[in-house]
């Protein structure tokens, strides 16, 4: 079944509103809100769409970074962990009723865990590092990655319920 075109401009919206507050809070490390836009995109319009949404906004969040692209392998662990995302949103879509604020944050939680281990690993493997080295590479890394995942368990207790009542729109 094809996409109506209210959802593919819905789908685009969200994709420009993702990368439009990745640009916005560029400057304050490990704080964003691409993750939680994504999130919200498979919340809205289900898990594949949400996927969907969550590689083509890190793709192009990616590509035209002001700082450059990234490599390769940092660049498909982006993609992935933000399609994830996205599925992630689809999937708690399905019990609508259930969830409650903590929920949302631990799915923020998980969601950046998972970003910060791929794209970890990913580094790690783009300058060739031992993987005896990888503990250090983590622990080097420490204070981002709590900062990103405090932020975004903050952004997704907080915003996310308030957006997941305000915004209902049905998939057509």
């Amino acid at each position: 079944m094809h996409p109506s075109i209210s959802t593919i401009t819905r789908m685009a919206i969200l994709i420009a509103l993702g990368i439009s507050l990745g640009y916005a809070l560029l400057e304050i490390p490990n704080v964003e809100l691409i993750t939680a836009t994504v999130f919200m995109g498979g919340y809205l319009l289900g898990k594949i769409r949400g996927m969907a949404i969550g590689f083509i906004t890190e793709a192009l969040f990616s590509l035209f970074h002001p700082y450059g692209p990234s490599p390769f392998p940092l660049f498909m662990a982006q993609i992935v962990s933000m399609g994830f995302t996205g599925f992630l949103g689809g999937w708690m879509r399905k019990k609508h009723s259930f969830w409650k604020p903590w929920h949302f944050a631990l799915a923020g939680v998980f969601s950046t865990a998972l970003f910060a281990v791929l794209t970890t690993m990913s580094f790690v493997w783009t300058v060739h590092m031992r993987w005896a080295q990888i503990p250090q590479s983590f622990l080097f890394g420490l204070g981002f990655y709590i900062l990103h995942l405090a932020s975004n368990g903050l952004i997704f207790l907080t915003l996310i319920p308030i957006m997941v009542k305000k915004l209902s729109f049905k998939n057509k």
